[in-house]
């Protein structure tokens, strides 16, 4: 089987206590930054729901853009209070939820 070659290098192996997303920082960023909708698959546990949103609140929006509002739906009421409390804790300022 023949390999297609790749466009960017490979992530590097995540850190220790690190989840998968995390290896892709940049890139979800970059993404985000140039597109309107942004839409990101992953196994279960790889981070998107807990690391992406942290990501966006770490990373400040540029001068002439409003600040950052995020809103995150979650299909069941418990995975959306879990993930509620995991981003307070991690945060440790004010998220809401609804």
């Amino acid at each position: 089987m023949r390999r297609r070659p790749r466009s960017s290098p490979a992530p590097a192996a995540p850190a220790p206590g690190a989840l998968p997303i995390d290896t892709h920082r940049a890139r979800v960023l970059e993404h985000i930054h140039q597109h309107q909708v942004t839409i990101l698959v992953g196994e279960t546990g790889c981070g998107k729901s807990s690391r992406v949103p942290v990501m966006l609140l770490e990373d400040p929006p540029a001068p002439d853009q409003p600040p950052r509002r995020l809103f995150i739906a979650q299909p069941r009421r418990i995975a959306a209070e879990a993930l509620y409390r995991r981003l307070q804790a991690a945060l440790g300022r004010l998220v809401g939820l609804r």
